[in-house]
């Protein structure tokens, strides 16, 4: 078992708003130091921000994928991953790069 956090910023398709999301991933992973897979859940939750920080709605989604990575380096790991995030109308293939100090 696994967890991480997050936090993104990021402009939106309007050009005076900025999305932040932020959430956490639990995991359940098998494999050993070098290769795992597993399955993920995101549980994101996303503010939009207008201007100079006027908040307007919060969004929450929560996006199930499988996972298949590598862990690279000892004490500081690089982790290159391909997630297949399960959506309800179409199913995405995404590469993602982790990094993890023990």
């Amino acid at each position: 078992m696994d967890m991480a956090i997050f936090y993104a910023l990021g402009p939106s398709l309007r050009k005076d708003e900025y999305i932040h999301t932020y959430g956490f991933t639990p995991m359940i992973l098998i494999g050993n130091n070098t290769v795992y897979c597993g399955f993920k859940n995101i549980f994101s939750f996303s503010s939009k921000m207008l201007g100079l920080g006027n908040s307007s709605r919060s969004l929450e989604a929560s996006l199930p994928a499988l996972i298949f990575g590598l862990s690279i380096g000892e004490s500081f790991q690089i982790m290159p991953e391909l997630n297949y995030y399960l959506l309800p109308e179409d199913n995405l293939l995404m590469i993602g790069l982790g990094f993890q100090s023990k």
